[in-house]
């Protein structure tokens, strides 16, 4: 559900199975102006991009069922102008992804105004590809 309901989009979507980590992130996005949208899964996180226009996906790299880079390489394979971010507290991520031959960006949990700064650059570059 969007984390304002009054809000169309398009969508941030925040993607981790520990939903408390969200609320930060949540919170400075909308001091942005930027609606978001969070999942607690890759299930979940799959039926909200085919119901809602999404200009990036951050997900967490450790979920249970099915890990982020999983999710990521879906949504790089059926949305292609969906930008996607790895996050996690637990490790190097940009290591991760290196190692399974990803292309997607990495950024760590711990560093929040990177992470702030970079889902905001990817969605003004995303709104401005298809405004």
């Amino acid at each position: 559900m969007p984390s304002r309901p009054n809000d169309d989009g398009p969508f941030v979507l925040l993607v981790d199975d520990f939903r408390s980590a969200l609320i930060p992130l949540r919170r400075l996005l909308e001091t942005y102006g930027v609606p978001s949208l969070e999942a607690g899964s890759a299930h979940v996180a799959l039926e909200l991009l085919e119901t809602h226009i999404v200009t990036v996906v951050v997900a967490d790299y450790m979920m249970p069922v099915r890990d982020g880079i999983s999710l990521l390489d879906e949504v790089a394979e059926r949305w292609p102008d969906v930008a996607r971010l790895l996050y996690s507290g637990h490790f190097d991520a940009d290591l991760v992804l290196e190692a399974h031959g990803s292309k997607h960006r990495a950024v760590s949990k711990a560093a929040t105004d990177v992470l702030v700064d970079t889902v905001l650059k990817l969605h003004r570059e995303a709104l401005a590809r298809h405004p």
